[in-house]
């Protein structure tokens, strides 16, 4: 598919990048994957658990968020973080919580994301991933499988490594 007909955010793999979606290399980027995740969750356990117990404390709803995002198979997986918001009537999201604006400023939200890591729903380094939410008004209703990601998303895109 033509960068041009892509939608907003998604970009075509780079030539060099293509044998990272081979089955020998996907091994060990799994196997990388899992060890880094494993490593980053250890090292962050105490402030998983300090994050987790704060939002339990803070008030009603999960501690969890869970938004639908597309894989480069072109089916979804949800992509947890820390929830910020408080809870609404309908348990949608009403306004940012004191405790959610400190810990989105130090990005302490995105820390559930190593648990999206360790299931194999993201890599390291890839591609952003895509989210479903609020793409419906302004693409076809069949996009998702047009515009399946080339390769699995990453934490960290191509452009921070690069």
């Amino acid at each position: 598919m033509p960068s041009s007909l892509m939608p907003q955010g998604l970009t075509p793999v780079p030539a060099r990048l293509r044998i990272l979606a081979t089955p020998a290399p996907r091994a060990i980027r799994r196997g990388i994957d899992l060890t880094a995740g494993m490593a980053l969750l250890v090292l962050t356990l105490p402030l998983f658990l300090v994050t987790a117990l704060a939002i339990r404390l803070n008030g009603p709803g999960p501690v969890f968020r869970a938004e639908p995002h597309l894989r480069e198979d072109g089916r979804t997986f949800l992509l947890l973080a820390f929830r910020s918001l408080t809870a609404g009537p309908t348990g949608g999201g009403a306004g940012l919580t004191g405790l959610g604006r400190l810990i989105e400023m130090i990005r302490l939200d995105q820390l559930p994301i190593l648990l999206n890591l360790l299931r194999g729903d993201l890599t390291l380094i890839g591609p952003s991933p895509e989210p479903l939410t609020g793409r419906s008004r302004h693409v076809p209703e069949n996009w998702a499988a047009d515009a399946a990601l080339p390769m699995k998303p990453g934490l960290s895109g191509w452009c921070a490594v690069n």
